[in-house]
């Protein structure tokens, strides 16, 4: 049994997702392909569209063959915490032979070179330099790196794959890179390139009600759902979060906005003026959002304050680990088997399996469902809170 493990968040899925699980059991050789996707949060700070559940079933229906929910403590982080957080999980299978990621080089090597010359002493005192002018870390990584590598230019596949590498790299882990080449439009390009066009260019025609321009870019029995979806008011937007996000943030003293996750190097004095000067969500980006810090960490900052999510949850969350299985597809049951089996941590299919958790395996799994319950509120129509563990296990034919 040979599996192929991927790292995704499919918001929504689209046709480069599935180019991308065929080719990376193509080129691994893989028996299956084990799926690593975020919850119903998303690493660029936001909802995702649709629920996890349902965007768990479109990667089956497409080329997955099991898939495991990503807790949210590592999906609202930063690239480096999104990275070790997934590669963690798919280490503790004990199954996964191989990563395959996307990447704008589709160089493996080279990523290692780019890797090695990122963690050099010298490009280290050189982003120490950048950030010390004021610059925002992506910004400042980026000078850095090319004051030490002329010519070096990652793009964003390229950089969230050096981080699964350096996460490959302290773990010690056995499993296999192996970049793809990109293809189509860049990540987050607004445009359509070739035959594959961004998640974020997809989302936007999906909001405007647009499908038929979205035919040749997502699978038909995704695009027809996701559409009618769309259509009865059921898509997810961070900015319908609005009121909830600014009362989270007001009960909130200094001391605890600090404590939050994303909030270091003194936001949480720009949050605590800003959440009460502005009025909605937008408003506060604009007042606190600075070339210090990205945007995305800022929204994530917002969520982590919703949810209740701070820096020390991170850190703790590697002993709060379990395998929260969405579903399979039935010729993968030998696979959920050896899961349970191998997996050094428990694999969760139904509520049953959660009674012999430890209070902090407990509590990771309650701040997920609570995610749950808070994103469903993100739609046009404010759906009531669902039971997380009231769909069944998801087993496809």
């Amino acid at each position: 049994m040979r599996v192929v493990g991927i790292i995704a968040e499919y918001n929504p899925f689209h046709s480069g997702h599935a180019y991308h699980l065929a080719q990376a059991k193509a080129r691994t050789n893989a028996d299956y392909a084990l799926v690593i996707m975020s919850g119903d949060y998303v690493q660029r700070g936001e909802p995702a569209m649709f629920p996890k559940m349902l965007r768990a079933r479109w990667a089956l229906q497409n080329g997955a063959d099991l898939v495991i929910a990503l807790p949210t403590v590592y999906a609202l982080t930063s690239a480096a915490g999104f990275a070790r957080g997934a590669l963690g999980l798919l280490d503790r299978t004990n199954l996964v032979d191989a990563l395959c990621f996307g990447s704008e080089c589709g160089d493996t090597a080279a990523l290692g070179k780019i890797l090695d010359a990122q963690d050099s002493p010298e490009t280290r005192a050189a982003l120490q330099k950048a950030l010390a002018s004021g610059q925002s870390f992506p910004a400042a990584r980026e000078q850095a790196l090319k004051s030490v590598l002329p010519g070096s230019q990652p793009g964003p596949n390229d950089i969230l794959g050096l981080e699964y590498l350096r996460a490959l790299r302290e773990l010690g882990s056995h499993m296999e890179p192996v970049a793809l080449p990109r293809k189509g439009a860049l990540h987050d390009q607004g445009d359509f390139s070739g035959a594959y066009a961004s998640a974020s260019a997809l989302r936007e025609l999906l909001f405007q009600g647009k499908e038929d321009a979205l035919a040749d870019f997502m699978p038909q029995d995704v695009l027809q759902e996701a559409a009618a979806l769309c259509r009865a008011g059921q898509a997810r937007s961070l900015f319908r979060l609005s009121p909830a996000l600014l009362y989270a943030l007001r009960r909130l003293s200094r001391e605890e906005l600090a404590a939050l996750g994303e909030v270091r190097e003194g936001l949480e004095f720009s949050l605590y003026k800003a959440c009460r000067q502005a009025a909605t969500l937008e408003e506060l980006l604009s007042l606190v959002k600075t070339r210090r810090y990205p945007m995305a960490s800022l929204k994530r900052a917002c969520l982590c304050a919703l949810l209740g999510i701070t820096g020390r949850d991170l850190h703790e969350a590697e002993q709060g680990a379990v395998l929260r299985v969405l579903g399979l597809r039935r010729q993968a049951l030998p696979l959920l088997s050896r899961l349970c089996q191998e997996a050094d941590v428990p694999v969760i299919t139904r509520y049953g399996d959660t009674e012999l958790l430890s209070p902090l395996q407990q509590r990771f799994l309650a701040m997920d469902r609570f995610a749950a319950e808070t994103a469903c509120l993100a739609t046009q129509s404010p759906q009531p809170a669902p039971s997380d563990f009231g769909q069944p296990l998801i087993i496809l034919d």
